[in-house]
């Protein structure tokens, strides 16, 4: 289901909704400010009356959604960080199920929310700085933090590459359901969230503990 966002302006909620898709789809020079208002059915004075800008409206989009949608949760792991002892079976567990059964697993709301940031990866922008700063650095610093107290030793890099590691497994299978449904046939998707989530858990322990060697 997708993620919810109530804003007190029904119109300004709207406006939101129809730029993030627009951006995701087009990138922010290809979309007009009469084809935003257009999609919110309403005016092509709204966009200055309650951003100022089409470019306000831009960042407004990843401060109002995509950043709460990233950062929804995030308190699991603040929770996990309150332990005593945390393991690398509990992180990994957190980690892919925030993902993979969390605010992102609505397939749309995924597939907006990844445009978006691609879009950036590729030409960045203030809002990929807003990004970095609000939602990559906070993130993987506690991360990195559980994973280097529930592995001593670990250095901080060796951490970070484990993570990302990890995330990417997330990210290919969340976005090849079509290729998963050719190769295995369409009940194969049945219960395929369940399915990724243990598969990843699975391969991502192992490679946390064997290491090259290293213990």
């Amino acid at each position: 289901m997708a993620t919810q966002y109530n804003d007190t302006d029904p119109t300004k909620e709207r406006l939101l909704v129809e730029a993030e898709r627009l951006f995701a789809n087009k990138g922010f020079e290809a979309v007009s400010v009469r084809e935003i208002t257009a999609a919110a059915e309403t005016n092509t004075a709204a966009i200055n009356y309650h951003f100022g800008s089409k470019w306000n409206l831009y960042m407004e989009v990843f401060r109002q959604r995509w950043i709460p949608r990233a950062t929804q949760n995030f308190h699991l792991f603040q929770q996990l960080q309150q332990k005593s002892d945390v393991t690398v079976e509990e992180i990994i567990g957190v980690f892919i199920r925030c993902f993979m059964d969390g605010p992102l697993s609505d397939h749309a709301e995924r597939t907006t929310h990844a445009r978006l940031i691609h879009k950036e990866l590729d030409t960045p922008t203030e809002a990929y700085d807003l990004i970095v700063k609000e939602v990559i650095v906070p993130f993987y610093e506690v991360l990195i933090e559980l994973v280097q107290r529930a592995m001593p030793g670990t250095s901080r890099q060796e951490a970070m590459f484990k993570c990302m590691s990890v995330f990417g497994q997330m990210v290919y299978f969340s976005h090849v359901l079509p290729i998963m449904e050719a190769l295995m046939g369409p009940e194969f998707l049945d219960g395929l969230i369940e399915k990724s989530i243990r598969h990843i858990a699975e391969f991502s322990i192992h490679g946390f503990n064997v290491d090259g060697g290293r213990s």
